[in-house]
């Protein structure tokens, strides 16, 4: 892990994974692991939508990839959902008819196995 993000704590990722298409989230995930350290905290908020009906960015990522993506070695707490198309009327003209906002909290582990495994690579 790079000393400049050595004594990092927390993470708050509200845009980036979202701002990806499903080609680079890999590539990130690898880089924030890279970076993060055992026990660090994330606090994850993402957009869940009919990806049909819109083209991102911002994309959506819904709880099955969240657990897919992390669940190798993060605790994932999923902490709320809501419904955010009236908040958010640019959405609604570019087509949504629907659009959850959820957040989650991550806290970084090393695995037992992560010896024999390695995390989920697209």
């Amino acid at each position: 892990m790079p000393r400049h993000t050595a004594a990092a704590r927390c993470v708050y990722d509200r845009g980036a994974l979202v701002a990806l298409p499903q080609e680079g989230r890999a590539a990130y995930l690898r880089q924030m692991r890279a970076l993060c350290g055992v026990g660090v905290k994330t606090l994850l908020i993402t957009l869940a939508y009919d990806q049909a009906a819109m083209a991102g960015p911002p994309f959506s990522v819904d709880y099955r990839e969240v657990v897919r993506r992390y669940s190798f070695d993060h605790v994932i707490e999923f902490l709320a959902e809501r419904d955010v198309l009236e908040e958010e009327q640019k959405f609604k003209q570019r087509g949504l008819g629907a659009l959850a906002e959820w957040a989650f909290l991550l806290t970084r582990y090393t695995p037992e196995y992560a010896a024999f495994s390695a995390p989920p690579d697209d």
